[in-house]
């Protein structure tokens, strides 16, 4: 901390008389082996806001398999975009289990009516039930850098393009995770898991740079990426086949990083999987049990 102050110009939070810290409706509470992040307040005026305050909560914020196709137009009756921008901004800040639903009825934003908007207000309701969970970090003695990364195939029933979701953790704790549509389809689903590393890896590079510059240290690498397709592992560690060809640039980038010791990619098991949860819907159980090795408490 003494170290960025004297570098940059900056101001230390303050608790306030509960002992907590608020920093861009993020409230801070420190605990006795770390710290915990929830944005309770911030969901409670989400709820008033669009009169869900005293909805039935659900235990998941969208269903599994669910399949929407766009509306024919934007439908102004209902306030869309609003919403998904508020909810967006719970998902950046401390809700990485909302980052799937997000982005997924995020692309009908120039193309929704009442079913999706239907839909949309599940990730509420889901909210009101869990309004005080927490992004909870602890001290660890693991890994500095350690990612996990999924894909589902051709999850979009309008373009076939699948979803990438991938997560990294510091020392056990979750700091980053996105859920994003591929720029092209695939034409398997080891390919789309190909995808899904190599956009993981991207982000792999920056945080790497960041640590060894904020560690003063260089054992953060190899990372271990996880990876439940051991296809896709293959595909990275071995020879090029005619199935990666129209992977090509990310095969060959992803590859390199293999060779190079930078990334050391290692089979998990789908049920600790935690990027399962960042690339479709999942049931109540399996939904859960991820979302608490997320970190959310």
């Amino acid at each position: 901390k003494n170290a960025l102050m004297n570098e940059f110009e900056m101001r230390e939070l303050t608790s306030d008389k509960n002992g907590q810290m608020q920093f861009l409706g993020i409230t801070i509470n420190r605990t006795k082996d770390g710290l915990s992040l929830n944005q309770s307040g911030l969901i409670v005026k989400l709820l008033k806001k669009f009169g869900m305050d005293d909805s039935k909560p659900v235990s998941v914020p969208i269903q599994p398999k669910l399949a929407l196709t766009k509306g024919d137009v934007e439908n102004g009756k209902y306030p869309y975009k609003e919403l998904i921008g508020g909810l967006m901004y719970l998902m950046l800040g401390t809700r990485p289990d909302l980052s799937y639903a997000v982005s997924y009825f995020s692309t009908f934003q120039n193309a929704y009516d009442e079913r999706h908007w239907t839909f949309l207000k599940q990730v509420l309701r889901y909210l009101r039930g869990t309004k005080d969970l927490s992004l909870v970090f602890k001290k660890h003695e693991d890994e500095p850098l350690v990612g996990y990364a999924d894909a589902d195939f051709a999850n979009d029933v309008e373009d076939r393009r699948s979803v990438t979701g991938y997560l990294f953790k510091v020392f056990g704790n979750t700091v980053v995770w996105r859920t994003q549509k591929q720029p092209l389809v695939t034409l398997s689903s080891s390919s789309a898991e190909f995808v899904a590393l190599a956009t993981a890896a991207t982000e792999c590079i920056f945080l790497t740079r960041l640590l060894k510059e904020i560690l003063v240290k260089d054992n953060v690498e190899p990372v271990v990426i996880f990876e439940d397709n051991l296809s896709t592992i293959s595909m990275a560690t071995t020879l090029e086949t005619k199935k990666s060809k129209h992977i090509d640039v990310r095969f060959h980038f992803l590859k390199d990083l293999v060779s190079d010791g930078k990334i050391e990619l290692q089979h998990v098991s789908s049920e600790h999987q935690i990027a399962d949860l960042l690339t479709k819907g999942l049931s109540r159980v399996m939904f859960e049990r991820l979302r608490s090795m997320l970190g959310l408490k």
